[in-house]
């Protein structure tokens, strides 16, 4: 696509950002150690930190049906055997609680740091195994510090890349369409291809002028995490990650135009561009988003609309997502409507179908391939803190 290549990062621009960005740092460095050496503080000058974050729960009904090569299922005439789920009835949850706090030092620069932990994820044993329901990855899910002043802000820790965290993205009243793949695993609507998502990083974004802010990031490859090798690993970089990004605000026509692009590259072949676009105007929303990810071929388009009246909000979106010649399509009507400040009543109905969808059944040689086509409703209660 023409995205795609307009911002394909070369091996000459990924080191002049690289020497760009460790230059950034190190200055950085240098400036809060001698601010740190000039003005020690004292203890009642220290960052105190709050507890804030959120929980949703939700309860779906859904109504699934396969038709294809199942199992090796076929009828008397060697036709694919349609089956059915239906009457799936299941409870999904999603919470954080967040540590947070920053301090604004008689320099002028603030300080801060952030930790989230995952509500719903219990963590993995050092072998390997799940200790619990849903336990996939750490319990901790960012962990960083941040400092910013009039040249911008500079992190430093576990966060996202700025291709994910500065997107433009679609609004809606219920679940995100990138959620829908808790209820229907063959779902793939996610927005951003944000490889490594939440681990260590240095990130540095610009401060906003005339409605304009452009990012950027660097996370190392696995391998560098520790700052060494094991015996026998060769000392490169190949896997680290490197991001781009930019994004914009401004009032228009007694409304306001919201845009992002994005990219993110992860070695030689790895490379993905997204692109949002949002226009508000009263209580109408209405939203864009497009991905190309040459690393997963894949590409995907969302479009939203959503309106807002006081505590009321009813959105429509649509979203396409083709991956390897798998093509998967939903729509879906929501609603929302804030009961007390902070707690919201949500619900969501949404159809989706998908051609030649590889199922967990099967091997690479010969992948047990369905199509499908299900229709779902979840309500759900969201509650921030």
């Amino acid at each position: 696509m023409i995205l795609s290549v307009m911002l394909r990062t070369t091996d000459k621009s990924l080191f002049i950002m690289r020497n760009f960005l460790m230059t950034t740092a190190a200055a950085g460095a240098l400036a809060c150690g001698g601010i740190m050496a000039a003005a020690p503080a004292s203890a009642a000058d220290m960052v105190s930190v709050g507890i804030s974050g959120y929980m949703v729960q939700w309860v779906g009904f859904t109504s699934i049906e396969e038709g294809g090569y199942k199992e090796g299922k076929k009828d008397a005439d060697g036709n694919a055997v349609e089956t059915q789920r239906e009457g799936v009835a299941d409870i999904r949850s999603n919470s954080e609680v967040h540590v947070k706090g920053s301090l604004k030092s008689d320099s002028g620069l603030t300080f801060g740091v952030r930790i989230e932990f995952e509500g719903n994820n219990t963590g993995v044993q050092a072998d390997g195994a799940e200790t619990g329901y849903k336990s996939k990855g750490s319990v901790i899910d960012e962990s960083f510090a941040w400092v910013s002043g009039e040249f911008g802000r500079l992190t430093i820790g576990a966060d996202d890349s700025v291709q994910s965290s500065m997107h433009t993205g679609v609004k809606n009243a219920g679940m995100d369409l990138g959620e829908v793949r808790m209820f229907f695993p063959e779902n793939q609507a996610y927005y951003t291809a944000n490889w490594q998502a939440d681990n260590k990083r240095v990130i540095y974004m610009t401060p906003r002028m005339q409605g304009f802010q452009f990012g950027v990031s660097y996370g190392p490859g696995a391998n560098e995490n520790y700052g060494h090798q094991s015996d026998g690993d060769v000392a490169t970089n190949d896997g680290d990650t490197w991001s781009i990004a930019a994004n914009t605000s401004h009032d228009f026509a007694g409304g306001t135009v919201m845009l992002s692009l994005g990219h993110i590259n992860k070695g030689t072949d790895n490379d993905a561009t997204n692109f949002g676009a949002r226009v508000s105007m009263g209580g109408l929303t209405a939203g864009l988003a497009y991905l190309e990810d040459d690393g997963s071929d894949r590409e995907l388009t969302v479009a939203g609309l959503m309106y807002s009246d006081g505590p009321l909000s009813v959105s429509g979106n649509y979203g396409m997502n083709s991956q390897a010649g798998k093509d998967t399509s939903i729509g879906m009507l929501s609603a929302g409507y804030t009961v007390a400040p902070g707690v919201v009543v949500k619900s969501s109905l949404f159809a989706s179908e998908s051609e030649a969808t590889q199922v967990n059944k099967g091997t690479a040689d010969d992948p047990v391939m369905v199509d499908f086509e299900g229709t779902g409703f979840v309500m759900g209660l969201a509650i921030g803190f």
